[in-house]
């Protein structure tokens, strides 16, 4: 009869690590603002296709501000497919030792 082995190194027997589960969030690094949400419509052959659209600010309140637009089936999945699009879109801004920007708006 075969002994089966257990991995010590923390690994699932499929390869892969353990990890956050879905209840449990990381502290979110960016603050968030929905600039926009609206129902988009497609006419198909078969009827109309509707989506959402998001448009999300982030920032960290130091400097780093990102805009990022998306579609998606639900409004959920729409927010958080901007919110990583404005990941990747990250500039860096300015500011004063008071936390403004340092010109007229």
């Amino acid at each position: 009869m075969q002994q089966r082995r257990t991995q010590s190194s923390g690994q699932r027997r499929d390869g892969r690590r353990g990890g956050s589960r879905s209840g449990e969030r990381a502290p979110e690094e960016f603050d968030q603002v929905i600039l926009d949400l609206a129902r988009v419509t497609r006419v198909m052959a078969g009827g109309k296709r509707m989506r959402f659209r998001a448009c999300v600010a982030i920032g960290d309140r130091k400097g780093k501000v990102g805009i990022g637009i998306a579609k998606g089936a639900d409004v959920q999945l729409a927010i958080s497919k901007a919110t990583n699009d404005a990941k990747k879109n990250l500039i860096q801004v300015r500011i004063t030792e008071s936390g403004t920007i340092p010109h007229e708006v």
